[in-house]
């Protein structure tokens, strides 16, 4: 479950296997074997890998916190997007960010959705 996780959050966040493994100090390989679950890191890496990410160590454990699940769908509906031009753009240009200022993109997309709804419900 470890591995399914942790790809799927890479994809989700856009990160490519070689940012994680310069984020983690590891040879890109070697992260490799962690997606496909050939390997496991130390409980110190899971950590780094959790903090990256903002869940927690038991969410890429065991894939739950609360009621979130990682859905396999979620990989359908990336790639399903991506095949929009515009959608495909803007996640290039997001795999370019540094976690700091995809964090600060995220909180700007959703402070424009909240506008958007607020709009819609004045109508």
């Amino acid at each position: 479950m470890f591995s399914k996780i942790i790809k799927q959050l890479r994809i989700e966040k856009g990160y490519t296997q070689q940012y994680l493994a310069d984020y983690l100090s590891v040879k890109r390989p070697t992260y490799t074997r962690y997606e496909t679950g050939t390997n496991e890191p130390d409980y110190e890496t899971i950590q780094k890998i959790a903090s990256l990410y903002g869940v927690t160590v038991d969410f890429l454990l065991n894939g739950e916190t609360g009621t979130k699940k990682i859905s396999p769908s979620d990989d359908e509906l990336i790639l399903e997007a991506l095949k929009d031009p515009e959608l495909r753009k803007i996640n290039e240009n997001l795999i370019k960010l540094n976690p700091d200022q995809l964090q600060k993109a995220d909180e700007y997309l959703d402070f424009l959705l909240a506008q958007q709804k607020k709009r819609n419900e004045e109508k």
